[in-house]
């Protein structure tokens, strides 16, 4: 919980302190992840800082998980991607790939994260609505009790733009 508040606190004083020199956004999304045997839908946020006009790098924070095999549980993470955008007028498509450190429940996992999604334009607004479609390979968790896995995640939500150079 300590983490996820620092991470909180950094992101709400970048946005505060240098909105000027950051183009940062806020996102908020539910997720669908299929994994084998099952599936599992989950809310979770994180923030995203433009590196260049057209490459992104993205840390996803927290989920909290409804999974009807294992119940309800909150999970922390240290999900790192890093987000090629095809800008045009009204939508950008993009190109995602990133690492993640997961820590849900009881155990610990590597994984690597590949995909594609949309991220759609509302004029002046600062809210674009975004979907995605996520291959996420995980190891065994660090203590070996659990197998590799392979989780196709249908992700969407809404990024709240705090800069106004997007």
């Amino acid at each position: 919980m300590r983490k996820i508040s620092l991470v909180g606190i950094l992101v709400v004083l970048c946005a505060v302190i240098t909105p000027a020199e950051l183009n940062l956004a806020l996102e908020s999304g539910v997720d669908l992840d299929i994994v084998e045997g099952g599936s599992a839908f989950s809310v979770g946020g994180g923030a995203l800082l433009d590196v260049t006009d057209d490459i992104r790098l993205r840390a996803r924070v927290f989920t909290l998980t409804f999974s009807p095999d294992a119940g309800v549980y909150f999970g922390t993470g240290q999900s790192l991607n890093i987000v090629y955008r095809f800008p045009m007028e009204t939508f950008d498509p993009y190109a995602v790939g990133g690492l993640q450190l997961s820590s849900i429940k009881d155990y610990t996992n590597l994984g690597m994260t590949l995909g594609g999604g949309i991220e759609f334009k509302m004029g002046d607004k600062p809210f674009r609505p975004f979907g995605e479609l996520l291959v996420i390979l995980s190891s065994s968790d660090l203590t070996g009790e659990r197998e590799s896995t392979t989780t196709i995640s249908l992700r969407g939500g809404i990024r709240y733009i705090l800069s106004k150079k997007r």
